[in-house]
């Protein structure tokens, strides 16, 4: 696959919350295959054999057997490649990851002395941007994250880089985002990654989910939102 389509790549994964470290990539002939992890999860690309921008996909679904999806009959430009692979990303991978390293409800449920709260159940259902105000009550709450976070985790220093890293690209994701569903996307994703990328025991897990879901329920502007108040 050409260089010039394979740098539009990390902008995408970013976008979606995703760092550098969560996917590896492969080529095999004119087959390059994104795998997200050390999981089954993957997404092909299939470049024509005769044309440099012509290309059909491929992708796991989730799924028990976790079956490879047939490849596309027709061959189309990468900018629909890009947004195939954004929906795999925001959808089949994500349930994955929920699956995989999310938090166990039932569990938390069950065990009277875990505080626990599952930012899931936040329901961003609102097609449009947050405004000015929302940003900035959203970022203020974030940032309150961040100081209870690195107050109770006790983490190394490359540890607490990377966890300032994750929450500055999630308050910069405010601006940026699409609308309040796609920022909720994203936010999941992060504090999900997070916890993968610091190799979290369950509890820590679990106090990061508390501390996002604490925060954000005492964002009052965000009330009608959230449906927190």
């Amino acid at each position: 696959m050409l260089r010039k389509y394979k740098n539009e790549l990390p902008e995408l994964f970013a976008e979606r919350g995703f760092m550098p470290n969560d996917f590896t990539f492969e080529e095999r002939g004119v087959n390059f295959i994104i795998t997200y992890r050390d999981s089954p999860m993957k997404f092909h690309i299939h470049q024509h054999a005769k044309d440099f921008n012509a290309f059909r996909i491929s992708y796991t679904h989730f799924t028990p057997d976790f079956k490879l999806a047939t490849p596309t009959l027709s061959y189309v430009k990468f900018e629909h490649v890009k947004t195939h692979l954004s929906s795999w990303c925001n959808g089949r991978l994500q349930e994955y990851i929920f699956e995989e390293f999310g938090p166990d409800e039932l569990n938390a449920w069950n065990n009277k002395n875990a505080e626990f709260v599952n930012v899931e159940d936040i329901d961003f259902d609102s097609d449009e941007p947050f405004s000015p105000s929302e940003i900035e009550s959203v970022k203020e709450g974030i940032e309150e994250v961040r100081t209870l976070l690195l107050d109770q985790l006790s983490l190394s220093e490359e540890s607490t880089k990377e966890l300032n890293s994750r929450i500055d690209y999630l308050i910069e994701a405010t601006e940026r985002a699409s609308s309040k569903t796609d920022w909720k996307n994203i936010l999941i994703a992060t504090v999900i990654n997070l916890a993968i990328t610091l190799a979290l025991d369950p509890e820590k897990t679990k106090l990061i989910w508390l501390m996002f879901g604490k925060v954000l329920s005492k964002i009052q502007s965000l009330g009608e939102v959230i449906g927190i108040n």
